[in-house]
């Protein structure tokens, strides 16, 4: 696959736009991909093309997704329901993560995914590996989409910016402050990449000039990693960042076809399609309304940092 982005990797940070660009080249060593959204459909829908990419044959790359919204569009945790949206939802991003692996034409894996709760930052946190072969991770924080039915503060967005002290997941289980989900963060940056010599993050697009029409929990997201990542120290960390809605309008930027890296049309159609139908599995619709995201990934900007990294 031609490469479509060129990386300038200083031993200081550095920042190149690149607005028309699709997704990084195929990394070879053994090295730390993370894929962090505010929603379960995030990666899906704005990240297919690098998430394939790492789950080609040629990667040896670990996987780790981290989603920190529940997705349950201001419904919470509807108790008593036997379908509340946000399960139909994280279903829909776990069939996602089931049709990736399957590019990574291995066998011995134990099956669709294993779970099992972790401590990381004085939270419970369940961490899913797909596969059994332990690179590709999940984990979600299921915080609301909403505090507040009558002012219908936006969660993500007010915690960050500390409009709100401290947001309870839909699960009921321990709130989160602004600092626990920084830690939690930083946690499983820890857990997940100790001795990684080189690690590439894959976020949203926090800057309004570059990603115009975001919504504040999508952004804020991002502001968590990069606040939750910045007194780090790493051999090498890449950050790439992702157009999100306003990729909507913008005309198909991915090849009809490739072999290589999957990073095309099929693999991002294949991707949503799994998606939707986990979400219609869970008796909660479809959500086939994102087909004009399909087939577009672009890459704002990236920032290379702590050290040079050579792929």
């Amino acid at each position: 696959m031609k490469t479509l982005i060129k990386i300038f990797l200083l031993a200081t940070v550095s920042v190149n736009t690149m607005a028309q660009s699709i997704t990084p080249p195929i990394q070879t060593g053994r090295n730390v991909s993370f894929f962090v959204g505010a929603f379960p459909n995030t990666i899906p829908l704005f990240m297919s093309a690098p998430l394939a990419t790492t789950m080609s044959a040629q990667s040896k790359d670990k996987k780790v997704v981290i989603i920190l919204s529940a997705g349950d569009a201001g419904l919470g945790g509807e108790p008593g329901s036997p379908y509340p949206y946000w399960k139909a939802r994280q279903s829909g991003l776990e069939n996602a993560l089931i049709f990736y692996t399957g590019f990574q034409a291995r066998g011995g894996g134990s099956g669709l995914y294993t779970a099992a709760n972790v401590t990381i930052g004085g939270m419970t946190l369940e961490r899913k590996d797909f596969g059994g072969w332990g690179d590709v991770i999940l984990y979600t924080l299921k915080l609301p989409d909403v505090v507040g039915a009558a002012t219908q503060t936006l969660g993500l967005g007010a915690l960050q910016s500390g409009l709100i002290a401290s947001m309870q997941p839909v699960t009921g289980t321990v709130a989160y402050s602004s600092t626990n989900v920084r830690d939690v963060l930083a946690g499983i940056v820890k857990l997940e990449a100790p001795s990684a010599s080189k690690i590439v993050v894959h976020v949203t697009e926090s800057d309004a000039t570059l990603n115009p029409g975001d919504h504040p929990y999508m952004t804020a997201s991002t502001k968590f990693f990069d606040s939750a990542t910045a007194g780090a120290t790493f051999a090498c960390l890449n950050k790439f960042y992702y157009g999100t809605i306003s990729n909507y309008g913008k005309p198909v930027n991915l090849p009809n076809l490739d072999l290589v890296a999957h990073a095309d049309v099929l693999t991002h159609a294949g991707g949503v399609g799994a998606f939707s139908n986990g979400v219609t599995e869970g008796h909660r619709g479809n959500e086939w309304g994102n087909l004009g995201y399909v087939g577009k990934s672009y890459i704002t900007r990236s920032v290379a940092s702590f050290g040079a990294c050579t792929f």
